[in-house]
């Protein structure tokens, strides 16, 4: 049974494009921001804003706000509450799409891989410096930016690293 992909909100300032993804607990929309032309990715909750849905989309946008500027990091840009009571966080388009999809179309040599290897490793650290951890590092929360780098995405499950509450992992 294919998912339903939700309608995309308007968003004042943003122009609608397209569905770029879509998972159980949000869709990931393509935007055109207006006034200074870009694209973005827009990430928005599949269902209304309730307690828990909130917390998780705010400690995201929070995690990914606390983290320096990073080349290998997803950059976050905005976030904010659809008119439908939805939960949106607006995030750097990356147009190469994700290190998964990259993979199942092309295999990639030892050097292309080490440098990829390396430029994550850089936004890992940089995180563990802002005391982030992510928690969820996989092929398809990597995403391929506009000069071909590759950027950590989805902080998710994001915590802390002096939050031992919980444990978070994405199943594979």
């Amino acid at each position: 049974m294919t998912q339903q992909v939700p309608q995309p909100p308007r968003l004042a300032g943003y122009s609608y494009v397209r569905v770029l993804g879509h998972g159980s607990t949000a869709t990931v929309y393509l935007y055109r921001q207006q006034g200074i032309e870009r694209d973005v990715a827009v990430k928005v909750s599949v269902e209304q804003v309730d307690g828990r849905i909130a917390d998780a989309f705010r400690a995201e946008a929070r995690a990914m706000a606390a983290l320096p500027s990073h080349p290998s990091i997803l950059s976050t840009y905005d976030a904010g509450v659809t008119d439908d009571s939805r939960y949106y966080l607006v995030f750097e388009y990356a147009p190469g799409g994700t290190l998964k999809d990259v993979l199942c179309d092309h295999v990639l040599d030892v050097p292309h891989m080490l440098s990829m290897g390396v430029h994550l490793a850089g936004a890992v650290a940089t995180a563990h410096r802002a005391g982030i951890v992510h928690r969820d590092i996989k092929t398809s929360n990597v995403l391929i930016t506009g000069q071909q780098l590759p950027a950590l995405a989805d902080f998710g499950i994001a915590v802390t690293a002096y939050d031992h509450s919980s444990t978070g992992y994405s199943l594979p």
